[in-house]
C-alpha cells in the first residue's frame, strides 16, 4: 500500500468515525424519547430547531460525499467509489475489492434517497421543492434509513481498517463522551427546569442564578 492509499484510508476512516459521532450527539437530543424533546421544547426551542436542521443537512451531505463518483471531471473526489477503484489496482486484492464492491452497491442502494436530497435541497436551490409544491415532494428521512446506511458505511470501511492495518472501529457505542454529550445538555436543561419551578414556588431565592455570573455582560 503506497502512502497516499494510506492517506486516503485513513482520512475516510476519520470522515466514517465522525459522521457516526455527530450521528450518536443528535439521537441524543431528538431521536431517544419523547421526554427530551418534551424538555428542548420548554427551554430553547428555537435554537435546537436550528441546531437540527444544519444536523440533518449535515448528515445528508456526508452520505452524499461519500457516495459521489471517484472522480468529477478531471478531479478525483475521496469517495467509497475511489477506494474499491484503487484497492482493485493492488495485486492479491481482488477479493477484497469484491466484497468492497458488493457493501458498496448495497450503499449506494440506501443512499440515493440522501443523494436526492442534496441535489435538490440541501446543494442546490431547486425553485420548485424550496416552494414546496405538490408534485415535486421530496421523501422524508426516517432514523431507520440513517441507521441502516450508518451500519453499511461502518462494515465498509472496518473490511478496509482490517484489511490493510489488522483492526477495527467500534462505531455502535462510546463515541461520545458521557459528560458532555447529547444526554447532559438535557439533563441540565431539566435542572434548569427544576430550578425555575422551585423559584417559583418561593423555594429558593429569586434571581439566585445571577450570583454565578451576568451572562449579559
Amino acid at each position: 500500500m503506497n502512502q497516499k492509499l494510506e492517506k486516503s484510508i485513513r482520512k475516510l476512516l476519520d470522515d466514517a468515525s465522525y459522521l457516526h459521532y455527530r450521528w450518536e450527539l443528535y439521537k441524543q437530543l431528538f431521536a431517544y424519547n419523547s421526554h427530551r424533546v418534551d424538555i428542548i421544547n420548554k427551554t430553547a426551542p428555537n435554537i435546537f430547531v436550528e441546531f437540527e436542521l444544519l444536523m440533518i443537512d449535515y448528515i445528508v451531505l456526508e452520505f452524499s460525499k461519500l457516495t459521489d463518483p471517484a472522480k468529477s471531471g478531471k478531479n478525483k473526489n475521496l469517495t467509497l467509489e475511489f477506494l474499491v477503484s484503487e484497492v482493485s489496482r493492488i495485486d492479491g486484492c481482488e477479493a477484497l475489492s469484491q466484497k468492497l464492491r458488493t457493501i458498496l452497491d448495497e450503499i449506494n442502494r440506501h443512499a440515493s434517497i440522501f443523494r436526492k436530497i442534496r441535489h435538490k435541497k440541501v446543494a442546490h436551490s431547486d425553485l420548485v421543492t424550496l416552494l414546496g409544491t405538490a408534485n415535486s415532494l421530496l421523501p422524508g428521512i426516517l432514523v431507520e434509513d440513517v441507521e441502516r446506511l450508518l451500519s453499511l458505511v461502518a462494515e465498509f470501511m472496518n473490511e478496509v481498517e482490517s484489511y490493510f492495518f489488522d483492526s477495527e472501529t467500534c462505531y455502535d457505542e462510546g463515541m461520545t463522551s458521557y459528560s458532555c454529550d447529547g444526554r447532559a445538555l438535557v439533563m441540565y436543561l431539566q435542572k434548569a427546569l427544576a430550578y425555575q419551578q422551585l423559584e417559583d414556588d418561593g423555594l429558593v431565592e429569586e434571581m439566585y442564578w445571577l450570583k454565578f455570573g451576568d451572562i449579559d455582560s
